[in-house]
């Protein structure tokens, strides 16, 4: 019987070492994949047409909000920025012209990307104007398509927005 549980034990210590990857094999699989959903990220940010959509808003204050299911989302047209975020915050001044969330739809300027290839993430800034404000706004993608975006505005509080990059199709 001990003859039996010890060939047992053999066997299986046998085929768990015979499947095992090495550390610097699962590694290198997983920097090869990142390396790969990066360069695809990247040509679509680098195309300037493409679309964030807002899963969670994160106020200044740190209050986190899902905005999964609202109509929310970030377009990227060229030189054109067009914004329909929902505002958790505190606005100053502005008069009564303010939209209670965060809409533009104008050409931007200060448009500058910067890459980090190292940690395969890229960093994107520009300014847009609505009617009565002037937006800064920070974007940053991941390699995955994950992006966290940033803006600051001349009377509210500022807002993240946590959600995913898509490309927008050719034919819209």
């Amino acid at each position: 019987m001990k003859k039996y549980i010890i060939g047992l034990g053999l066997i299986l210590l046998s085929i768990t070492i015979g499947n095992a990857q090495t550390k610097a094999e699962k590694k290198a699989e997983k920097e090869l994949l990142t390396t790969q959903e990066f360069k695809n990220i990247l040509k679509v940010v680098k195309s300037k047409s493409y679309e964030f959509e807002g899963e969670w808003a994160t106020t200044q204050g740190g209050r986190r909000v899902n905005i999964f299911n609202n109509t929310n989302s970030l377009k990227m047209d060229g030189s054109h920025s067009k914004a329909d975020l929902p505002f958790f915050g505190v606005v100053t001044g502005g008069g009564y012209n303010l939209s209670p969330g965060i809409e533009f739809d104008d050409d931007i300027s200060d448009y500058s990307m910067s890459i980090n290839q190292k940690k395969h993430r890229i960093n994107i800034k520009y300014k847009v104007r609505s009617k009565a404000e002037l937006y800064h706004v920070n974007i940053t993608v991941f390699h995955s398509g994950r992006a966290s975006v940033n803006i600051n505005s001349t009377y509210r509080n500022t807002m993240t927005y946590d959600g995913e990059i898509i490309a927008i199709e050719a034919s819209k």
